[in-house]
């Protein structure tokens, strides 16, 4: 059977839509239960159920449950066993979309399908605010991980993502795969999807639908067609359609209607009432309640007319002006609320007696449903709510502001941040807003909620933004942090100026002095990404000095500032001081962030003298105790996964390095930082090629490519990028496509070397060794004479620099590939006396991949090592045990690479290309600067393959060197 996927969207439950069909469902809870059949076998999640489950994970604990429950119907309800196996039959294809205007019944049709289908179905009910990727995901998630339990892990990570499909296609492929894993089908509703607009919520949404196991069933709900590829599954055949013609009442249930609720018609009236709503169920409803209050029930029914809107606009009026004052004025005011309480609904009102009111208003079937079985939240129909919420502010629009103001200050006393900021942004009271986002900012900064906070401080005007102006410099750290360097570079000189003046203005307290210091380090941040260190140094101690230590975010930046300061001015013992102190500061205070960052600054010392063990140590200890701590987790984290994922890599663990990169992964996706989602995605590639897992990983090289577009002054991910892709294709053996790119960085690489010989920075050496190992496969071939001869110059440049101040692993990589070269060039001893000094500079740290990376050139080289080991002849010692295990990280079936030539002959083919280029300028006299000037190469380049060339001829000095060449007829 073609596979099926229901999706039900409730957007009812709190947001705008048709919920009138469901005035007669009182929303009990019933006997359901989590991962058990209820009597008909289907199996769903009660309130309680919900509440144990998502308390048990920090980000899905705030969530409201009801939102997850489906509304069950009352025993009373209309019967509707037409429309129940349309439901049915559409189980047979892959995708059920329930598509008609408001009150029509899609949500009790799909709640009441729901409740008798026998299989688990989870519920969503979404309303407007789940528009955002973040919170739509964190519901679904909720919902289903109550019977897959898998996606409280991977998934769990994902919630905060930001909202570019890109950033979202790793949270649905967890969910994929999770849902995979299952073994029994699983039904997700969605409903009142017209309400989702974003369009990273679709684009996500329709990647999982693309790409869904047959475990998952999918129906969606909603007043308009979704932007979900409909035509394409038209096209398949995998959708089933459910629209008005299909839920509209028949006379029938027309008259079934009426009878229920005691309204007594004659055939022809139902008939002609069921003709004059065209079977609209709102309508239907609606006269329903007013018929009891005409004085003719022929003239009421014949004098219906107009659209949908216009009848429920007029049946609703009628309904209302039947309510005593104290019911309007109560249903009026507290329609600003997307769900009530008794509490909050007094708060609002300024009334007591709430819950007594909330009782009346479900005993007298006024568009009210309970959300719990203890009576303690309420929602109202969509239809009705928004008719109140528009006659609101036709009455009483001066009294909005106040009505929000009171419902934001009831959601701050309980904790609920993002309803009271919600209603604060709606109160007029703009600068209670910006104290609150300033106040919330101190815990969501260090907890990466950037875009969040960015989207409340855009709905700030001047006024409230001068206020608390604080948030300029949250505004500022809020774009910085997720990569929006130019927009955080253009704040900060707009806003500087007035920052300074409302600093200097009047007497100095603790507030200007607090906004003082977190203004100086701002500057030097910026002072440091422009390379200026000293000017970094001074703003930094300035600003040390006026920061409270409360203030998380910014003892974290103090932290980042002062060791990575003292490690580029190469003080590596300040640096250690610094994240050592910041560790134990962290650890003591329990403030977990600053822990992280001194964690990630120890660990990257660590590294760079190649002690990857201690590295290691560390950096395990940080995750578990991170991993322990049963709270929302920090985006800083997502640079211990990194760094942790590189070390097991290097190490050859390669499953937890895969693990520990797709958590850095999701981490980064929740803080949003571009720089570290690109680092992410280049190091997961790394780890699937080493895994062999090659075309996956050319196209995770392709996912980190496609964030570049949201950056600027991306030269240096860019290269990494365009590195990591030519060593795939070199593992893929791809000679052709490698040979295509030759010639351009013959070209680069020239360049480069012409502006500046020696001076290699980072990005430079990446380069060089790209082309560098371009050049080793052609020579390898045979494909190219003079390109040994190159690498070995470039190699010898790269050499020169990371033995002052490289890292180590670099060291050991280019002493690799200079023993690989000399096995390609023939010369043995020498491969086995650079790669005896590689393994003897690697074992301490335990490298590994480093070495396996370069294939079959390295493994025989390693190889011939451990015999020479054995032998007792090798050129350096080295820990036999570390070389056997390293000959283990080999696949067992590596491409046999060509045998070096034998050692060479004085002949015509003696000498390379470059080589003859420097015997012919010896020829003519010139010193060893003049040639090194002539060919644009180092002068100690120049001496090296002077050296090979005595070596090659036999020759002592230039004048014998000159008379075997003129011999050899190598020069005239």
């Amino acid at each position: 059977m073609a596979q099926t996927i229901h999706v039900v969207v409730d957007l009812g439950q709190g947001g705008r839509g048709e919920k009138m069909y469901t005035f007669f469902a009182r929303a009990a809870r019933g006997t359901s239960r989590c991962a058990a059949q209820d009597e008909n076998g289907t199996m769903l999640a009660d309130l309680h159920t919900l509440d144990a489950h998502l308390s048990q994970h920090p980000l899905l604990a705030s969530l409201l449950r009801t939102k997850l429950i489906p509304p069950e119907p009352r025993p009373d309800l209309v019967a509707r066993s037409r429309v129940s196996q349309l439901l049915n039959v559409s189980a047979a294809r892959r995708y059920t979309l329930v598509a008609a205007p408001a009150g029509f019944g899609k949500t009790t049709a799909l709640s009441t399908w729901a409740r008798e289908a026998r299989q688990r179905v989870a519920w969503v009910g979404l309303d407007a605010s789940d528009s955002d990727p973040m919170r739509f995901w964190a519901y679904v998630i909720a919902a289903m991980s109550v019977f897959v339990p898998a996606l409280t892990g991977q998934a769990l990570d994902l919630l905060q993502s930001a909202s570019q499909i890109t950033l979202l296609e790793s949270l649905t492929s967890a969910i994929i795969a999770a849902l995979g894993a299952q073994a029994d089908p699983l039904v997700l509703v969605l409903d009142d999807y017209h309400l989702i607009e974003a369009a990273a919520t679709h684009s996500s949404l329709a990647f999982l639908l693309a790409h869904a196991p047959p475990q998952l069933h999918l129906m969606v709900a909603s007043r308009r067609d979704p932007p979900l590829n409909l035509a394409r599954e038209r096209a398949r055949g995998s959708l089933a359609e459910l629209r008005a013609a299909d839920l509209r009442f028949t006379v029938d249930e027309a008259g079934d209607l009426l009878n229920t609720v005691g309204v007594r018609l004659s055939q022809a009236e139902i008939t002609t009432l069921a003709a004059r709503t065209e079977g609209w169920i709102a309508g239907l409803q609606l006269v329903a309640l007013a018929l009891p209050e005409q004085a003719s029930i022929p003239q009421f029914i014949g004098s219906l007319r107009g659209s949908d809107r216009y009848i429920l606009d007029y049946l609703v009026d009628e309904v209302l002006a039947h309510q005593p004052p104290e019911v309007q004025s109560f249903l009026l005011k507290t329609s600003i609320l997307q769900r009530l309480s008794a509490s909050l609904c007094e708060a609002v009102t300024a009334e007591p007696n709430a819950q007594q009111m909330l009782e009346q208003l479900e005993q007298s079937n006024l568009f009210i449903d309970p959300l719990d079985r203890d009576r303690g939240w309420y929602r109202y129909h969509q239809l009705f709510a928004e008719f109140l919420q528009a006659r609101l502010g036709q009455l009483y629009r001066s009294e909005l502001p106040g009505l929000h103001l009171r419902a934001a200050q009831w959601y701050l006393a309980h904790q609920m941040r993002t309803e009271a900021l919600e209603h604060a942004l709606q109160s007029s009271d703009q600068r209670l807003a910006a104290q609150l986002i300033a106040d919330n900012a101190t815990t969501m900064l260090p907890d990466g909620e950037m875009h969040q906070l960015l989207r409340w401080i855009d709905a700030l005007d001047d006024e409230a933004m001068r206020a608390v102006p604080r948030l300029y410099i949250i505004q500022f750290w809020a774009l910085a942090t997720t990569s929006q360097f130019d927009a955080a570079e253009k704040q900060l000189l707009h806003t500087e100026p007035l920052l300074m003046q409302i600093i200097e203005s009047g007497e100095m307290d603790d507030a200007k002095r607090e906004l003082r210091g977190e203004l100086h380090l701002l500057r030097a941040a910026f002072a440091l990404m422009h390379g200026n260190i000293e000017q970094a140094n001074a703003y930094g101690k300035q600003a040390q000095g006026m920061l409270s230590p409360s203030n998380r975010f910014m003892q974290i930046l103090i932290t980042w500032l002062k060791g990575f300061q003292a490690i580029l001015n190469r003080d590596i013992e300040l640096a250690t001081a610094t994240f050592t102190k910041a560790l134990e500061t962290g650890y003591g205070s329990g403030n977990a962030a600053i822990a992280l960052a001194a964690v990630y600054g120890l660990s990257y010392l660590q590294i760079i003298n190649g002690n990857l063990q201690s590295a290691s140590s560390l950096l395990q200890m940080a995750v578990r105790r991170f991993e322990t701590t049963n709270r929302t987790p920090s985006p800083v984290a997502s640079l211990i996964y990194l760094v942790l994922s590189k070390v097991l890599r290097e190490h050859n663990a390669l499953d937890e390095a895969q693990r520990t990169a797709e958590t850095s992964i999701q981490l980064a996706q929740r803080w949003g930082n571009i720089h570290i989602l690109v680092e992410t995605h280049i190091n997961l590639a790394r780890v699937q090629r080493a895994q062999g897992q090659l075309d996956v990983a050319l196209e995770t090289t392709w996912e980190a490519y496609s964030f570049l577009d949201q950056l600027t002054n991306t030269a240096w991910l860019r290269m990494n990028i365009t590195s990591e892709r030519i060593r795939i294709l070199l593992a893929k053996g791809e000679l052709d496509e490698i040979s295509t790119r030759v010639e351009f960085y013959r070209m680069h690489i020239g360049t480069l070397r012409r502006k500046d010989t020696l001076t290699m920075p980072l990005r430079r050496e990446l380069e060089v060794l790209i082309y560098t190992r371009m050049l080793l496969a052609q020579a390898a071939g045979g494909a190219a004479p003079a390109a040994l001869a190159e690498a070995n110059e470039l190699l010898a440049e790269v050499q020169q620099r990371v033995v002052e101040s490289g890292p180590k692993e670099r060291l050991i990589e280019v002493m690799a590939l200079q023993a690989i070269a000399a096995r390609i060039g023939g010369d043995q001893p020498q491969a086995m006396a650079l790669i005896g000094e590689a393994l003897r500079q690697a074992a301490p740290g335990g490298f590994i991949r480093v070495f396996a990376d370069e294939g079959a050139q390295a493994h025989l080289l390693i190889k011939g090592y451990h015999e020479l080991l054995a032998q007792g002849r090798a050129p350096v010692a080295v820990d036999p045990g570390y070389v056997r295990a390293l000959l283990g990280a080999f696949p067992q079936a590596l491409p046999a690479p060509q045998e070096p030539p034998a050692p060479p002959r004085a002949s015509g083919g003696i000498l390379s290309e470059r080589e003859l280029d420097v015997l012919r300028l010896v020829a003519t006299g010139a010193a060893t600067s003049q040639i090194a000037e002539a060919l644009v190469i180092a002068p100690g380049t120049v001496k090296r393959h002077l050296h090979s060339i005595y070596g090659k001829l036999d020759a002592r000095n230039r004048t014998q060197v000159l008379e075997r060449a003129r011999a050899l007829r190598l020069i005239d």
